[in-house]
């Protein structure tokens, strides 16, 4: 997929799955959090983010434009093709071009265009298994493991029980903490207080809700929302605007298709 983040924007959750993920930049300035660690790179340059890998993205200038490519990680396994210690930004003009031709099929698609896209895949993923590791950005570093393991703990608790009224001694009971220490780790790693996260994280899980024609009070209830009133003053503090407002625009677009 590909986004624009107008103006500089917060950074998206932190969030990780199985398979690595490259981020390619085609305007601007962006930040991509990989883990604890916080990846500067401009236009023309790419960033190749581990499996597992806690990231998330924001933008630093007036307009960033950049497109992502989500790898299946048994795909380049069955290709042979390794990135152990891959991490971090690269300044290689051909997995640029790669992603800006691999745009250019996917957006024309004239005859065979998946079939050039796929070639256009595995030579991008060529390029970043022939990268020396003199060139790597950044080798994946260890340190602070327990921190990160603990961080993505909270997150799946989150995920798992985002519906029921949240307790943070509960939690921390279940995960084996203490709330202060939980909380200590959360903040250093994501930079919000588990609640603050957990707000975000619900909000957004309205806002799909809103988006695909369910009523404010549906969206509050299944997000795990008591109080709509609160609701909506977290909804509009996260989303920018009231979950009213996002309900009417969204109704109405189902209406008109």
């Amino acid at each position: 997929h590909q986004d624009t983040c107008v103006g500089k924007t917060t950074p998206s959750l932190l969030h990780w799955h199985d398979n690595p993920e490259i981020i390619c930049f085609t305007q601007g300035v962006g930040i991509t959090v990989c883990d604890t660690q916080h990846i500067q790179a401009s236009a023309g340059e790419v960033v190749f983010i581990p499996s597992n890998t806690l990231h998330a993205f924001y933008g630093v200038t007036d307009k960033t434009h950049y497109r992502c490519l989500i790898v299946n990680k048994a795909y380049h396994q069955r290709l042979g093709l390794n990135f152990e210690g891959l991490r971090g930004r690269l300044s290689n003009p051909a997995l640029y071009e790669c992603f800006e031709r691999l745009n250019e099929e996917m957006e024309h698609r004239r005859p065979h265009y998946r079939l050039a896209a796929l070639s256009l895949i595995n030579t991008l993923l060529v390029e970043l298994a022939r990268q020396p590791s003199d060139n790597i950005a950044m080798q994946s570093q260890e340190t602070g493991r327990a921190t990160i393991e603990l961080t993505k703990s909270v997150i799946s608790y989150m995920h798992e029980h985002l519906r029921e009224p949240f307790s943070l001694t509960d939690m921390c009971g279940h995960l084996g903490y203490s709330p202060y220490y939980v909380g200590h780790v959360f903040k250093e790693v994501t930079g919000q207080s588990p609640v603050d996260y957990l707000n975000r994280l619900r909000c957004s899980h309205a806002f799909a809700l809103l988006s695909n024609g369910s009523c404010v009070s549906e969206a509050a209830e299944a997000s795990g929302f008591q109080n709509q009133s609160y609701f909506s003053r977290q909804y509009k503090r996260y989303r920018g605007r009231t979950p009213s407002s996002d309900a009417v625009i969204y109704a109405k677009q189902h209406q008109d298709s």
